[in-house]
């Protein structure tokens, strides 16, 4: 009952103020969502699908899929699609947007990138089924869905080692009704994103990394240092701040598959009503 009640509110929280972007622990994996500027940088072909199972344990938590692809033209060109479904409580949010990418070659293979997507978002609520009582009939409250225009932009400077970005999503604040009273305001959401590769070793590279997420209200900063060996094995810790520890590791196949898991214990305000957080990514990258 305890953790049905915290979902409920949770859902109400979000139909009332605002949905904040989805987390997700391999943002470094999914960077295309956040990042449409890196769209076709650095691979010729990346594909990726990641499955977050969010705060197990608690009745109507987050259950998200994030899914990516891009394809580099040539080297100033990059162009990809970005889809997303993330279910919260009786709420259900799907994204499918087009990216498209412009890099600037500069001197020493320094790279100044331009991104931007265009799609739509949908909102879709399900109600629960109300039982029967002496005083009613049981009936189901229909799905209310509706759709609105979404966008989102980004730059991004890297070179062989170092890259930063800033994007930012939901640039057109779209409302999405849900009924004839109530409306679901898309925030934009800030990102603020950096990593630098350090090669230490012939066969291990450690590569720190950050991102800081924003919606104007509400901030969260993730940092994670990867250990990569042999360009094959790599495992992982993060901090997200206030929120989860996480540890994560991971196997690319003949540096092309991308196999890799994730594992959320969470320090904040649930800790006692969940068992952490789940997240499974899979890929194929192509340079």
């Amino acid at each position: 009952m305890k953790n049905q009640i915290t979902a409920i509110f949770l859902t109400c929280s979000v139909i009332s103020f605002g949905q904040q972007d989805p987390l997700s622990s391999f943002f470094w994996n999914n960077e295309q969502y956040y990042s449409p500027a890196k769209t076709g940088l650095n691979y010729k072909h990346k594909a990726t699908a990641t499955y977050r199972d969010q705060w197990v344990g608690i009745y109507g938590a987050p259950e998200t899929i994030f899914g990516q692809y891009s394809y580099q033209l040539n080297d100033q060109h990059g162009l990809g699609v970005n889809l997303l479904y993330d279910k919260i409580g009786y709420s259900n949010f799907s994204t499918g947007m087009v990216n498209y990418a412009y890099h600037l070659r500069l001197k020493n293979d320094h790279k100044l990138s331009f991104g931007a997507g265009l799609g739509v978002t949908s909102a879709e609520t399900v109600k629960p089924w109300i039982p029967s009582t002496p005083e009613s009939q049981p009936h189901v409250i229909e799905l209310t869905r509706s759709t609105a225009l979404d966008t989102k932009i980004a730059v991004n400077y890297s070179t062989k080692k170092l890259s930063i970005g800033l994007g930012m999503n939901h640039l057109l604040e779209s409302s999405i009704p849900f009924s004839s009273s109530t409306n679901f305001q898309l925030a934009r959401h800030l990102y603020l994103d950096g990593k630098y590769d350090i090669h230490l070793t012939e066969n291990l590279d450690l590569t720190p990394q950050f991102l800081f997420r924003s919606d104007f209200n509400f901030h969260s900063i993730d940092a994670n240092l990867l250990a990569t060996f042999k360009n094959k094995y790599w495992l992982g810790i993060s901090y997200r701040v206030d929120d989860a520890i996480i540890g994560m590791i991971g196997w690319d196949i003949f540096e092309k598959y991308r196999v890799g898991y994730a594992y959320d214990y969470n320090i904040g305000v649930l800790n006692a009503n969940n068992s952490g957080s789940h997240e499974i990514t899979l890929g194929f990258q192509l340079k």
